[in-house]
């Protein structure tokens, strides 16, 4: 079998000459197609209206805070890749183009240039619509720049559009930065009245208590409270009081209990006792001097006289008189000493009821300090 070989044809090449003999055998249809589009050209611009543009540059920064959030670090080079067409969708936006067209009150205007009759206007809505229509938002390269272009047919009106569109703008992002700012200012306001009442309510409760206690202001602690306690003074009088009454009780009943004992056993004894624990006892004595006098004068006369002697007898009555005298003393004095151990139990059951009266106003007067040094301390706190 003979395999056949095929030759690649080699492209044909045109010279100048030959595109220039087409031209000249096409040179009619050449000229007609030219023709047509100069004049269509030519009638076009002649029967659309001059359109004019103007174009403002503005800059664009973001809003950073002044002071950032607690532990978190603020980086002012961070870079957002949608902040740019975020900011020319607001340009583009109700709330820029709508006080713009409002303010200014371009509605007439626009209606009768877009050929409505009788009176009838743009709505709202349509007259921001044919101001999106032309506007022209683009982005400086490699810049923060931004052009904001309008085009109109009224040269004047495209230039005040333009400015008028830049300042909305501004102002609405003036106001999208100091309305949450007086949001909060707002908050802090309301939570500031709230702090101050609540203040007040605490340095009128505190004021009260340390009327009530009779605190000095300077006196920073409980301890310090204490010292000038009156309820505590009141206490440790009354304790001092309890222990004298109590030492009285015991030394009036030491003496009671042992010449009672004497009572019983031997009157000459508990005479004796008598005068040991009651020196200051002035009437027994003399009743006793008196009464040893007309004993030894006694005595006397009966180893010279009889029983029935009248000297004998009116000594022996005289005799009798002052041994009951001294008896009847003997028994006031001790009628006496048992009213005073009657009167220092009275006593010390009175004075240990004031004793525990005080204790529970001192637990009370100690509960309402700490309640007002707790007080004290919020109050300091709060402030």
């Amino acid at each position: 079998m003979q395999a056949s070989s095929s030759t690649a044809r080699p492209a044909p090449e045109f010279h100048f000459l030959d595109y220039w003999r087409i031209i000249r055998i096409r040179k009619m249809v050449i000229l007609a197609v030219w023709l047509l589009v100069v004049i269509t050209t030519v009638a076009v611009t002649l029967v659309l209206k001059p359109t004019y543009d103007s174009t403002i540059t503005i800059e664009i920064q973001k809003d950073i805070p002044d002071i950032g959030p607690i532990g978190v670090q603020q980086d002012r080079n961070d870079y957002d890749p949608y902040f740019m067409a975020t900011e020319f969708s607001k340009i583009q936006s109700d709330s820029v183009l709508w006080p713009v067209v409002k303010t200014n009150n371009f509605i007439p205007t626009w209606s009768q240039r877009l050929g409505l009759r009788d009176g009838e206007l743009l709505s709202p809505q349509e007259a921001v619509e044919y101001l999106r229509r032309n506007l022209e938002v683009q982005q400086s390269r490699n810049t923060k720049l931004v052009e904001i272009s309008v085009y109109s047919p009224v040269k004047e009106e495209a230039a005040d559009l333009a400015n008028l569109i830049a300042d909305s703008y501004k102002e609405f992002r003036q106001k999208s930065r100091k309305e949450p700012k007086e949001n909060a200012i707002e908050v802090l306001k309301k939570q500031l009245e709230v702090q101050e009442l609540r203040v007040a309510t605490l340095q009128t409760n505190v004021d009260n208590l340390r009327v009530e206690l009779n605190i000095p202001d300077t006196v920073n602690s409980p301890t310090a409270a204490y010292s000038v306690s009156t309820e505590r003074e009141r206490l440790s009088t009354l304790l001092g009081a309890l222990q004298q009454a109590r030492s009285d009780l015991v030394y009036y009943e030491s003496k009671l209990d042992a010449l009672q004992s004497l009572e019983t056993k031997d009157l000459r004894l508990l005479r004796d006792a008598i005068l040991t624990v009651m020196p200051g006892e002035q009437i027994l004595p003399l009743r006793l001097d008196d009464l040893d006098k007309v004993e030894q004068r006694l005595a006397s006369l009966r180893t010279e006289y009889a029983a029935d002697y009248p000297e004998v007898q009116s000594s022996m009555a005289l005799q009798q008189v002052l041994q009951t005298q001294v008896s009847n003393r003997i028994d006031g004095l001790l009628q006496g000493l048992r009213a005073n151990v009657s009167a220092f139990k009275a006593r010390y059951v009175l004075v240990s009821n004031q004793v525990e009266e005080a204790k529970v106003a001192v637990a009370k007067e100690a509960s309402k300090f700490s309640q007002y040094f707790e007080l004290k301390r919020e109050l300091e706190n709060q402030m």
